[in-house]
């Protein structure tokens, strides 16, 4: 496994005039046929449209929704929704040529979405009856795993294999949530080779 932090420069090179730029991550994973060496690219988006989020679902196979279990998390899940199906999917979008035209030339499919993924979670009795309202109003598929709130994490650096039995649980849920994309991923692959084939 490698990690690539980002940074402000990052942020500078992807600023200003934002045309052709979509295609910048995609080309970079082509150049260096990383698809090659990894089984896996996760590229983590902060929680806006900007160039670096939709540079990263244009060279995206699958993304995932993950969310707070929160009385906004319903507007924010169906304005992420919206803006990706308006982007890459609509004909009147300015990049929707370039996008169909650059996943037919790569011979890759179009974006998926996998799931919305909760985050955070604590064991309440609101918690729990919030999340069976946004199951209700959102037309997505969700996660059955689910990544909990530990109050210690964020405030103290820890090795993964090092963090002790304090974060067992933590892990546990991570261990759940990666078996369960590989699971969809290899369903929705399935899936598609069959429709090809027919």
């Amino acid at each position: 496994m490698h990690l690539i932090p980002g940074d402000l420069d990052l942020f500078e090179s992807l600023s200003g005039d934002t045309s052709g730029k979509h295609n910048v991550l995609e080309d970079h994973i082509q150049e260096f046929k990383l698809r090659d060496d990894y089984d896996y690219i996760f590229i983590d988006c902060p929680p806006n449209w900007t160039i670096l989020t939709q540079a990263s679902l244009f060279a995206s196979d699958y993304y995932i929704i993950p969310s707070k279990i929160d009385l906004f998390s319903s507007v924010g899940i169906g304005l992420l929704e919206t803006l990706v199906t308006s982007t890459f999917y609509d004909k009147k979008s300015p990049i929707y040529k370039l996008y169909t035209v650059y996943k037919r030339d790569i011979r890759r499919k179009p974006i998926v979405c996998l799931g919305v993924l909760f985050t955070l979670t604590h064991e309440m009795t609101i918690a729990e009856k919030l999340k069976e309202r946004l199951q209700k109003e959102i037309s997505q598929t969700f996660f059955e795993s689910e990544i909990p709130y530990h109050s210690s994490v964020p405030l103290k650096f820890a090795l993964y294999d090092e963090s002790g039995a304090k974060h067992e649980t933590l892990k546990n849920s991570i261990t759940r949530v990666v078996a369960e994309i590989e699971e969809r991923v290899s369903l929705y692959e399935q899936v598609t080779e069959a429709a090809y084939e027919n």
